[in-house]
């Protein structure tokens, strides 16, 4: 009697306890904490860079007057379309003499790849992307032993970064193959093996397209006092009333009090503007 006393209290626990759970509040998954790939402070990056067999980047940090941007410059590599094969002449019939044997043609040198060169000012993400360096974090490190497992790539890899302080010292990190799914990267600082997340890499990989600045100017709405048109002589100008207070602020042509609302959505257009190459 007693055993069943005792196996129904405990069931009767476990009853609660899983009721309990199940109608616990989620508190979200638990988020594993990245790891620093090495150790940064904010602004010690001068420069990043990106090489691999076509293609060579370098995002420099620089500054002027008007403060902190990027240059970035670029060496894309492409080989030329190769020429089509010629098929091999068919096989002589058997009551058909076969014809000589014409001599080989020589072999046509290899193609030179198609070089192009570029460089731009970097845009915001430019500029951010050094506080990714600083430090670089991955997403975790990876038992070091497993460096040569095929699937992560070192025997091929990807390409190289390379980043350099302001002191003058460098780390290096090479770029194996990407994670199914994800497009996370396995990649090697030293005898170390990390995974980095894909959004770390990719923007410098690909840095002709994903960090030049577009913008036409600096300026937000709210920096601009008036815009000025002329055309065939004329002029137009429009003014910006109240910009201090952006809940009141409103465009309208000089020495008129009313909005002009075709006129605002004009200059807001143009204050959006952007290069699309």
């Amino acid at each position: 009697m007693r055993t069943v006393v005792l196996y129904a209290a405990l069931l009767g626990v476990a009853m609660v306890g899983s009721y309990l759970s199940w109608t616990a509040k989620d508190t979200g998954a638990v988020v594993a904490e990245e790891v620093p790939v090495y150790r940064a402070s904010a602004g010690d990056v001068k420069a990043l860079a990106f090489h691999s067999e076509d293609v060579d980047v370098r995002v420099e940090r620089r500054e002027d007057d008007r403060g902190a941007y990027a240059w970035i410059e670029v060496e894309e590599r492409k080989d030329p379309t190769k020429p089509a094969k010629v098929d091999d002449e068919a096989p002589p019939e058997e009551d058909e003499e076969a014809p000589e044997e014409a001599p080989a043609a020589p072999e046509a040198p290899p193609a030179e790849p198609v070089v192009t060169k570029s460089a731009f000012t970097g845009g915001e993400k430019a500029l951010g992307l050094f506080e990714t360096y600083e430090p670089l974090m991955a997403r975790r490190e990876i038992d070091s032993s497993l460096a040569n497992t095929p699937s992560f790539g070192f025997d091929t890899p990807e390409g190289t970064v390379t980043v350099t302080r302001k002191s003058g010292g460098e780390e290096t990190l090479v770029i194996g193959a990407s994670t199914y799914g994800t497009r996370d990267r396995y990649a090697k600082a030293g005898d170390k093996l990390f995974l980095l997340a894909d959004t770390k890499v990719r923007p410098l990989q690909f840095a002709a397209t994903r960090l030049r600045e577009r913008r036409l100017h600096p300026w937000l709405e709210a920096d601009v006092d008036g815009v000025d048109v002329t055309r065939d002589g004329q002029l137009l100008a429009i003014e910006q009333r109240n910009k201090d207070d952006r809940a009141k602020a409103f465009w309208a042509r000089s020495g008129e009090e009313n909005e002009d609302a075709t006129a605002a959505t004009w200059v807001e257009k143009v204050l959006r503007l952007k290069a699309s190459a």
